[in-house]
């Protein structure tokens, strides 16, 4: 999602454009021209979901004027001038424009960090975040055995956001448990769907931690199961490495009694923090995915070969399946089909609507064919 900062000041410009990009915000406009900035909107080259005005500007008022007059549909967040007359003043001239936040000098990070967290709260309550599916396929046979679900975000002005341009802010305002619920019951229903077609296919969902020492989390995950009549031996939740080690005693009690239920479990991104052996060894975990930082280019690259064939061994020696992320091109297909079980990436397929995995499946045919 695209951001546009507002302020004539350009060393406060440049300063809070930092401090949003170091709290995740990806994409930042800064403009110091009100007129730069309302033509940039006007032009709607790129949707822009949020805008911080400073009313501090002569001209901010006029900003705000301009923007109901676009019929501007993002979200705004003032930065309020030290004469009140001017915020009513803008607040008048706002009507039907939907103004978030009247942030107060100086702005706190705690300030930024909720603004960017508004929104995907509404997005939650509203039914705006949706599921993409990316096939997993057995290296050996080229048999499409699963899908990863992986949350998007149908945002009303920014279009169709991918997961890294918003879980971050997700994960700073703990919004990741709810997230995950949401990700769960959509992929239920679609796995539904699949099923009643004759398409069976083991279901990926992302948790987090969180969720884990939630009782009521795989009380609810058991229920959504089988009132949709969904085996939970098709069921994968994946927990990234970094988490491995968080909260472990209520952790470990909740993983066991899911394995038990029959829901697999994975450790995903494995590689990109440091997890030990005896923290695997502890929890029932069935499966490994070795990041893709780990995988793509590791054919032509003789340090990450060593990272990639050390953490196959791992798996092996614990007992676990492994799965290769990252799998992006011929040669990346080739390592991985002598040392792992499955492959993900976009050498097999790019992520997909639910909709289009049964054509998808259809039409596949395998490297090996």
């Amino acid at each position: 999602m695209k951001l546009l900062l507002i302020d004539s000041n350009a060393q406060a410009l440049r300063e809070l454009a930092a401090r949003l990009l170091g709290l995740g915000c990806g994409d930042v406009i800064a403009c110091s021209s009100s007129v730069e900035a309302v033509r940039l909107v006007e032009a709607g080259v790129e949707p822009i979901g949020l805008i911080v005005c400073d009313l501090q500007r002569e001209d901010g008022v006029a900003v705000i004027s301009h923007l109901a007059r676009l019929d501007y549909r993002g979200r705004i967040a003032i930065v309020r001038p030290a004469c009140e007359h001017a915020l009513n003043a803008a607040l008048a001239q706002a009507g039907h424009l939907d103004v978030v936040a009247a942030l107060s000098r100086p702005v706190l990070d705690e300030a930024l960090a909720g603004l960017l967290a508004v929104g995907l709260r509404r997005a939650i309550a509203q039914g705006q975040l949706t599921n993409a599916y990316q096939p997993r396929v057995d290296v050996r046979t080229g048999a499409v055995t699963g899908v990863e679900a992986l949350v998007r975000w149908n945002h009303p002005t920014a279009g169709l956001l991918t997961s890294e341009e918003f879980l971050p802010t997700a994960a700073d305002r703990a919004l990741m448990p709810q997230i995950a619920r949401v990700v769960l019951t959509r992929a239920l229903d679609d796995a539904q769907r699949w099923r009643a077609s004759g398409i069976d296919l083991d279901i990926a969902v992302n948790v987090a931690t969180a969720n884990l020492a939630d009782p009521s989390f795989a009380t609810m995950l058991v229920e959504q199961a089988r009132a949709r009549s969904v085996p939970l031996t098709r069921l994968r939740l994946e927990v990234p490495a970094a988490h491995v080690s968080a909260n472990p005693l209520a952790r470990l009690t909740a993983l066991h009694a899911l394995h038990d239920s029959g829901v697999r479990l994975a450790v995903d991104e494995f590689g990109m923090s440091r997890t030990t052996l005896d923290q695997l060894h502890a929890f029932p975990y069935d499966e490994l995915k070795i990041d893709r930082c780990f995988v793509h280019g590791a054919a032509h690259d003789p340090a990450l070969r060593a990272i990639f064939e050390a953490s196959c061994g791992v798996a092996r020696y614990l007992r676990m399946k492994v799965v290769a992320l990252g799998v992006e091109d011929e040669d990346d297909w080739e390592l991985v089909r002598g040392a792992c079980d499955a492959a993900q990436g976009h050498y097999v397929a790019a992520p997909m609507s639910g909709e289009a995995v049964p054509g998808w499946i259809t039409g596949w045919r395998s490297p090996e064919a």
